[in-house]
């Protein structure tokens, strides 16, 4: 659902909570994801590039999902992961922002994503 509230563009690398929808399309989780895309994209298009992050480390087993040094920084409440499967949604279903990932993780946040893509 779109909300329209306004408020400035977000900045790349923070943490927002968003809705996610379970993989069964019934239902939806509120879950952590990153902006991956910057303020100028989200003013020209309307929407956000976002990665998931996900508590169950466990789970941390492709060679794209990275592990957060300083998840406390960002504003999680236990260790989690960033998975490089990239959502796109509209900048008002951005929920809360939570915090932000520190340069060191976005940075390796991004070297696991252009590996996603093939460009490394």
């Amino acid at each position: 659902m779109r909300r329209n509230k306004p408020f400035p563009s977000p900045d790349t690398g923070e943490v927002w909570l968003i809705d996610v929808p379970y993989s069964s399309g019934v239902g939806s989780k509120k879950r952590p994801a990153v902006v991956v895309s910057t303020p100028d994209y989200c003013e020209c298009r309307g929407d956000v590039i976002v990665l998931e992050i996900s508590s169950f480390v466990e789970k941390a087993k492709c060679e794209t999902d990275y592990i957060l040094h300083d998840w406390r920084e960002a504003g999680l409440d236990k260790p989690s992961f960033v998975k490089c499967n990239p959502l796109t949604v509209f900048h008002g279903e951005l929920e809360t922002r939570i915090g932000k990932l520190t340069p060191d993780d976005l940075k390796e946040v991004f070297c696991r994503l252009r590996k996603a893509f093939g460009f490394e």
